[in-house]
């Protein structure tokens, strides 16, 4: 009986389980867990990066365990309200770490069009995402990431598709 040639994947990284074995790496969470803390270095003592902080070595190997088994769930985005009365949702701190974590891996592995201007090293971020929205599609407010709804807020799985532009999109500045 012949034997069938067994079907492997040319870049290990691109198969299921080693993109899920680069996720759950220490380097790529401690990388994403580092990008959290810069970013809400300035959050008040009660906001949840500080329990993550002071958990994290329990915390990732938590992370690790439950994206491995497939169970990770992420919890329901908090409503806060600024002094200026604009309202805003956040992330959990332990999700926008996994996120975080998700976009090192596939912003490696996925081809993304030049016409997501979003990406970093693609033009000033609301000058070319102004230039870049359909006509008729709310915008967001200059200066603010919070503004985006619906398909425009960053992370929506229809952002790159809401945002292509019919024309030219704007060259990087440099």
């Amino acid at each position: 009986m012949p034997q069938t040639p067994k079907t492997t994947c040319p870049r290990k990284h691109l198969h299921p389980d080693g993109l899920m074995e680069e996720l759950t790496s220490d380097v790529v969470l401690d990388k994403a867990y580092a990008w959290v803390c810069k970013r809400r270095k300035d959050y008040g003592h009660n906001a949840c990066v500080w329990d993550l902080r002071f958990w994290w070595e329990l915390e990732r190997e938590s992370l690790k365990r439950d994206l491995r088994a497939g169970v990770y769930r992420f919890a329901i985005m908090t409503r806060y309200v600024r002094e200026s009365g604009e309202e805003i949702e956040l992330w959990s701190a332990r999700d926008s770490l996994v996120l975080k974590a998700l976009a090192l891996v596939l912003g490696g592995v996925l081809q993304i069009p030049e016409s997501c201007v979003h990406v970093k090293g693609r033009g000033t971020h609301g000058y070319s995402l102004h230039g870049s929205c359909p006509r008729g599609a709310r915008r967001p407010r200059s200066g603010t990431r919070s503004g985006r709804t619906g398909a425009h807020r960053r992370g929506h799985p229809l952002h790159s598709h809401a945002c292509k532009s019919p024309r030219t999109p704007t060259p990087p500045s440099r």
